[in-house]
């Protein structure tokens, strides 16, 4: 290695930032405005809310969680469907099944653009 190399390392050797704070002075951020990110927010509440009812509901009652496990592993759209409508969410996840258990994916909508979504795996194998 040649020595001017080397005295440039050695003089940055404990800077753990040395290859990149050049570049980091002179990134320009957007200007921030958090609206959207609160209404984010807000919207992830309702899920989490219609999220809470349904979850509620499988936990505290065995016949409701056989009865849409039963037409999960039937794959009975409809039931299902049903079923969760019953609780009385709002918003209906979206319904996907496998071997092993249900996933649910709760999201806003058209309506707010996609702002969020949640997604719970839950398993019986």
């Amino acid at each position: 290695m040649p020595h001017y190399y080397y005295q440039n390392y050695q003089q940055h050797y404990n800077d753990p930032y040395f290859p990149y704070y050049q570049q980091l002075s002179y990134r320009q951020y957007p200007p921030i405005d958090p609206g959207k990110f609160m209404n984010s927010a807000q919207n992830m509440k309702k899920l989490m809310n219609d999220a809470s009812l349904l979850l509620a509901k499988m936990a505290g009652s065995r016949r409701f969680s056989l009865e849409l496990m039963s037409a999960a592993q039937a794959a009975d759209q409809k039931k299902i469907e049903n079923m969760i409508k019953s609780t009385g969410v709002v918003l209906i996840p979206i319904v996907k099944y496998t071997p092993d258990g249900l996933i649910l994916t709760f999201e806003s909508g058209d309506k707010y653009q996609e702002c969020c979504s949640l997604k719970l795996n839950l398993r019986w194998k």
